[in-house]
């Protein structure tokens, strides 16, 4: 199974490609980031997930000091900017999904375009192409 997301992340993340391990409730994890664009602000990602553990990817750019844009469960405390008060929701996309049906054999893949508001804050923060 490929499980394949996009997600805006709080700062700056320097690093282009690299993977977080972190176990999460005692389980193996494994996230592998890309980073498509960033600036000061935040980080526009693509993630791909090879364990589903609840809220893995949420807990993992935590984690790393990077929370999702948005994330107000896992990180309720935190500080947040005026621009992100703006944000009614995490800004996480499941991209892309693939697989092998069982019964056929056949790859699958299927892709799902960016949500209008994810569209919207990427623009807010000067990540829209």
């Amino acid at each position: 199974i490929c499980k394949i997301y996009r997600a805006l992340a709080v700062g700056q993340i320097a690093r282009q490609r690299f993977s977080i391990t972190s176990p999460i409730d005692g389980q193996t994890a494994l996230t592998k980031i890309q980073v498509l664009a960033a600036n000061l602000q935040a980080s526009y990602l693509k993630i791909e997930i090879h364990t589903g553990r609840t809220h893995q990817i949420r807990k993992h750019l935590l984690a790393i000091g990077h929370p999702i844009l948005g994330e107000a469960f896992y990180a309720p405390s935190r500080e947040v900017s005026r621009l992100e008060r703006r944000v009614s929701r995490p800004m996480l996309h499941a991209h892309r999904l693939g697989f092998v049906n069982p019964l056929s054999e056949k790859a699958i893949l299927c892709t799902a375009p960016l949500p209008h508001d994810f569209q919207q804050v990427l623009a807010w923060v000067g990540l829209a192409k």
